[in-house]
């Protein structure tokens, strides 16, 4: 879902579906913290990539979210908050993910004309692939079995030729499980494109069909005339 609205601390708004949200400032404390701590951690392991990780502000919504729109991080505070208890090394995996979506600039990336269930599962390989490389330990053995397999299936892991790869049967894991291994995050930008272009095509049709009206109804008068 699209995030809609920035929440800052200790706000008890609503938001523009309406909803009120559900959470404050001690919510939005503790989730600073997390991220914090997920940062520091990410920086000690992968120091090259400092200038990334801390460069996107967090947003915080009343969505189960977690992914980035190539600006900034959104996330539900309550869904970081429980995912971070029960295992940390999965919020420091999402979160990386989702930064590196940045780091090779896909959400800049042209995706029209392309499967869109296709190009996510392609994108997200494209990143769990280059983290196999920097902290394997993110990448399960059947991610790494699928990732090997790609390797012999393409020259260069890039989001294009991943696309062609999938499309066209050269992974033998159906795309079903290829998104449920490797979509591990939101891919917010994609959303908001989908959402513009929606909103265009209502325009575009209400704008034609005004213009079919009046053509109607001056047609009528000429007749009457």
């Amino acid at each position: 879902m699209t995030p809609k609205k920035a929440i800052r601390k200790g706000e008890n708004t609503m938001n523009e579906n309406g909803m009120k949200n559900l959470f404050g400032e001690r919510e939005i404390l503790i989730s600073d913290k997390i991220i914090k701590e997920v940062r520091k951690e990410l920086y000690i392991k992968l120091k090259a990539l400092a200038p990334a990780l801390y460069r996107m502000p967090t947003v915080y919504i009343p969505f189960d979210t977690f992914g980035t729109d190539g600006h900034k991080m959104y996330m539900s505070p309550f869904a970081l908050m429980a995912l971070y208890k029960s295992a940390p090394e999965d919020v420091m995996h999402r979160y990386l993910h989702s930064v590196m979506h940045c780091v090779f600039l896909q959400p800049f990336l042209d995706a029209a004309d392309k499967d869109e269930v296709i190009w996510e599962i392609a994108i997200d390989m494209c990143i769990e692939n280059a983290i196999s490389k920097m902290e394997p330990a993110f990448v399960s053995q059947e991610e790494r079995d699928v990732l090997s397999e790609l390797a012999n299936a393409v020259k260069l892991p890039v989001p294009s030729a991943v696309y062609w790869a999938i499309k066209n049967g050269k992974i033998s894991e159906d795309p079903k499980r290829l998104y449920e291994l490797f979509h591990i995050d939101e891919h917010i930008w994609l959303q908001q494109k989908q959402s513009q272009q929606g909103q265009q095509g209502q325009q575009g049709q209400s704008k034609s069909g005004n213009g079919q009206g009046q053509g109607q109804g001056q047609s009528q008068n000429q007749k009457g005339k």
